[in-house]
Formats: C-alpha cells, structure tokens, sequence
C-alpha cells in the first residue's frame, strides 16, 4: 500500500555479474517534492538464476549487493561520477542446496546401476541427464555405475521420486515418494548475515543419510529390496523349460541310482 512501480519509466543494461537500473528523476516519478517530506524508499525487485557455478550451503552463501547511486545536487555534473554519491550497500543472500540420491540393496547397502528414477520438483519439472529441469514428461535419470544421481542447485521446497525401472534382480518400489528441504531462519530480506537451519525429511524406501547445511550437501539413499526370482536360488520360474528339462533328467537319475541299487542287493541276495 502506497507503493509506485515505476518499472516502466527504468532503463536496465547488464554487464557481466552487474546490472543497473536508471530510474530518471524519481521527485517526479513519485509526484512532486511534497512526497518526500516523511521520506522515501527505493526498492529493486528482480530474479537472478543461479548459475553451476554457485555456492552450495550457507558457509558462503550468494550474496547480493544493491545500492542507490543518485547526483549530489540537481545541478551536479551527472556526465561522471565526481557528482553522485551512494547509499550504504544493502546486502541479501540466496542460498541453494546440492542433493545426491544413490540406489542401494536394502539387503546390504550395496550401490546399484541401471536403475531408472523420475525425479520431479515442486514446479512440475523433471530432472533430466544432464542435470537440467524440464516439463517433458518422459524425462528420467538413470544411476551409474555409483549408484549416483546428482541434482545441482536445489531450493528449499518439495521433490518427488518415481521408479520407473529397477535394476536387474531387484523390485521397484510403486508409487510416488516424497523428499522435503527445509530451510529455517531467513527473513523476507534473505540478508546476508542470516544462517539458516536446513531440515530434510524422506519418505520410506528412501533414506536421509547426511545433511550438512554448511557445505550444502544433502544425501540420501533409495532402497530397493531384491525380487523373489533373485533370492530362491536353483528354483525355476513357471514356464522356464530349460530348467524343468533339467530338474526332470536329474529327478529320472536318482530313480535309475535307486533301482540300480536295489537290483543289486537283490543280486547279492540270490547268490548266497
């Protein structure tokens, strides 16, 4: 309430990691010299993505300086900078996550390949290859040979996990789990000083491990148990006739060692 957006009167240039906004004569833009007389503020609203390049957690953070750089006097030479001056800098401070996922044997923890993970964030987007966000719906991440899936530059928020393939020997697990970053302790200034608390919570199979919000790291651990054909061993599976030809022949040998036996001692007998 009793804010002016004067967006449209601004001139904005960027220069490499700097951009500036002209607002022109900000007395008239906010009606006149009365405006002033309880005083004024000026506040710059913009989006600025986060490149690979960030810093993860709180330790640095990603600051964000602004200041207001204004003529001394209305008749100053505005041509340089010998007539400006400027505000004290004010300062926020975005702050961004690393979070890995790795695939384990619920059975011994062991890191598993080739199992295919739909990973989708609180936006709708969908965590590709090669580490990027987007809306196509096919879209999955495959664990390599670690075990490993990386995802760079999370927020706080909500991600959700899907299987869309395990990996060989192993039973994927149905439906949709959910993982929650949460971050406490910043105020509507993101200010620099602020050091935030991070909690992250996952829902079964999957497994928060670490959680260090210095360094931003965030672990957890996707279980998958072993599918039953994987654990019963020699057993074969309905309609495998290779393996029931095999069981049969093994079986039709036994018999053959029984009788053999059996003729035998009967020959012993007959002797005597």
């Amino acid at each position: 309430k009793g804010w002016t957006d004067i967006t449209a009167q601004c001139g904005v240039s960027v220069d490499g990691k700097t951009f500036t906004v002209r607002t022109g004569d900000l007395i008239a833009a906010l009606g006149g010299a009365d405006a002033f007389t309880a005083g004024a503020r000026v506040v710059a609203v913009y989006n600025a993505p986060l490149s690979s390049a960030c810093n993860h957690g709180i330790a640095k953070g990603n600051p964000n300086e602004v200041y207001l750089r204004y003529p001394r006097s209305p008749f100053a030479d505005q041509s340089g900078d010998a007539g400006f001056t400027r505000t004290p800098s004010d300062d926020a401070c975005a702050y961004t996550w690393g979070l890995s996922l790795i695939k384990r044997s619920s059975s011994d923890d062991k890191p598993l390949a080739g199992a295919k993970l739909r990973i989708i964030d609180d936006r709708g987007r969908i965590l590709t290859t090669d580490g990027s966000w987007s809306t196509d719906a096919d879209a999955c991440v495959t664990t390599g040979a670690d075990g490993h899936v990386e995802l760079s530059g999370v927020d706080a928020g909500v991600y959700t996990v899907e299987e869309v393939a395990a990996p060989k020997g192993y039973t994927a697990f149905e439906g949709k789990r959910t993982v929650t970053v949460t971050a406490e302790g910043l105020d509507v200034k993101q200010v620099a000083v602020a050091k935030p608390k991070v909690t992250v919570s996952a829902e079964s199979p999957l497994r928060v491990d670490t959680a260090d919000a210095g360094t931003g790291s965030i672990e957890l651990s996707v279980l998958n148990t072993p599918s039953k054909e994987a654990s019963r061993g020699f057993m074969p599976s309905t309609g495998d006739r290779t393996l029931v030809l095999v069981a049969v022949l093994a079986a039709i040998g036994v018999a053959v060692i029984v009788v053999a036996l059996v003729i035998k001692r009967g020959g012993g007998r007959r002797e005597k």
